[in-house]
């Protein structure tokens, strides 16, 4: 709910393929224990990704009085009473509506076996380049993991938003990170859950954990910030960037080097796949955020950034449909060989960029590493 004058309830939800034409209320749980109902606007519905039977949505209700006293919120189809069992509403959030002059990143899903020291990697490297704020949303994390986000929690840079699950598994079974089309939908109710939490910032990212967005003045502490400003003229709502892979596969560079940024300089030669954006959210219609794809609003245009000025570096194993593309199928890494049966026969070129990266935040990404390890023994 935004301060001052703007009196409205941005919610997201799941609603059954076969509700879609349905009208929806918000249910307002008042501390007094009564129970206020306004209708819920479903906002640009034509943004709404179509096919999965469980869809996401996103609805604002409008509060036509100051109503300082909520508790919790919950929709319902119209023609239902509001549930009175606590479990469907949640507490909403105030969101602040002054603007905001720093980078924020929308990290999305971190989950499972995530390698806690590259996660640290990760942060540090958002730390130099300038980043303020990070949203992200952890799923059945293990506990090192979980214990790197905790501390980036305690100095502020980092809101960690716990108890995500996917509704309805038992009719329809399913977990992050497998590759349906439910699940890619799943994950916009985070995404559309992130940019509702970070559209006073400046400029917003949508990034993975295993992804470095890398400008050409990479060695300059805050960079990012510096790149942005220079390249987000005044019709410039966002920028895509090229990728390159750096396969986790490979031989490193330098097995002896403490961080994997730094044993693993060698990528593929970029190119346009999965691309990420960066943008300017008063340039863009927050409803059209996906992973790899957003609409600007009329006057404004997005920009693809030349590969020779900024790159998305990848951290990760061969993808298996690398391995059966042909030359109809969608842009592949460069090949040097005369095979195409595995990543080892991607061109490759060494990253120079990524040395100064590594060499930039070894220090402090020890630092972290024995930060945590004296907490683990203290315990």
């Amino acid at each position: 709910m935004d301060e001052n004058n703007q009196h409205h309830i941005s919610a997201v939800a799941w609603l059954h393929k076969s509700h879609k034409s349905a009208k929806i209320k918000c249910c307002i749980s008042l501390e007094d224990t009564t129970t206020l109902t306004v209708p819920a606007t479903q906002v640009n519905p034509w943004f709404v990704t179509e096919g999965p039977p469980l869809e996401v949505k996103l609805y604002s209700c409008k509060i036509y009085q100051s109503i300082t006293s909520i508790r919790s919120v919950s929709l319902s189809l119209s023609n239902f009473t509001c549930s009175s069992d606590d479990i469907d509403y949640v507490k909403p959030i105030k969101l602040k509506t002054k603007k905001n002059s720093n980078i924020a990143v929308c990290g999305k899903f971190v989950y499972g076996s995530k390698d806690g020291n590259f996660l640290i990697e990760w942060f540090e490297f958002l730390r130099f380049m300038g980043v303020y704020k990070v949203v992200i949303y952890p799923y059945k994390l293990n506990m090192y993991a979980t214990k790197v986000l905790r501390y980036y929690e305690s100095l502020g840079m980092v809101d960690t938003v716990s108890g995500f699950d996917m509704p309805e598994k038992d009719l329809f079974p399913r977990e992050v990170g497998e590759k349906c089309t439910q699940v890619f939908n799943d994950e916009l109710i985070i995404l559309k859950d992130c940019m509702i939490r970070l559209w006073n910032y400046k400029y917003i990212a949508v990034i993975d954990t295993d992804e470095f967005m890398i400008p050409y003045n990479a060695g300059v502490n805050g960079s990012w910030i510096n790149f942005f400003d220079e390249y987000f003229k005044s019709s410039i709502a966002s920028i895509a960037f090229k990728t390159s892979y750096h396969i986790t596969s490979w031989k490193p560079v330098n097995e002896s080097h403490p961080l994997a940024i730094g044993r693993h300089t060698d990528g593929t030669y970029p190119i346009i796949d999965r691309k990420k954006n960066v943008f300017m959210p008063s340039r863009v219609i927050i409803e059209s955020v996906t992973t790899h794809a957003l609409a600007p609003h009329n006057g404004y245009k997005k920009l693809f950034c030349p590969s020779s000025i900024a790159s998305i570096h990848h951290f990760r194993e061969c993808r298996s449909e690398w391995l059966t593309r042909t030359k109809s199928s969608k842009p592949m890494p460069k090949l040097c060989g005369n095979s195409k049966s595995s990543c080892f026969e991607f061109c490759k070129q060494r990253s120079n960029v990524l040395d100064n990266v590594a060499f930039a935040i070894e220090k402090n990404v020890k630092a972290v590493k024995n930060h945590l390890r004296d907490i683990k023994n203290h315990d």
